[in-house]
């Protein structure tokens, strides 16, 4: 709870909710090069509701920058990942995360797009 572990807890419920067949998840996981000690990335969402890799990221303040939304673009298409979600447990995302994600997300319209907040979770 003190470092906001509940966010991804819910991101995660709510996902299983909307799953209509199976649902798999793993808690967060530290990406990094072959090789490499220091990591690339940390992943807070990574689960696979109906046979598609969905990963995403979790805040409690409804905030997420460019770079970060670039990020997850970035390990998205290496993965081959279906769905990115971004889940927050503010009442809505900051209107610049708002579009922070989804110029991000604008040229890839393979990769489906999920944005959720408190209400959603």
């Amino acid at each position: 709870m003190a470092h906001n572990s509940i966010v991804p807890i819910l991101t995660l419920a709510a996902l299983a909710r909307a799953s209509k067949h199976s649902f798999l998840f793993c808690p967060e996981l530290v990406i990094k090069p072959h090789g490499e000690k220091k990591q690339a990335m940390e992943i807070d969402i990574c689960c696979i509701p109906n046979g598609k890799l969905c990963i995403g990221e979790a805040k409690s303040n409804g905030k997420v920058t460019s770079a970060r939304a670039s990020q997850y673009k970035e390990i998205a298409l290496k993965l081959g990942v279906t769905k990115v979600v971004f889940g927050t447990s503010d009442l809505k995302w900051t209107t610049g995360s708002e579009e922070a994600i989804s110029s991000t997300f604008g040229d890839v319209p393979h990769i489906e797009l999920a944005k959720l907040a408190g209400p959603d979770l």
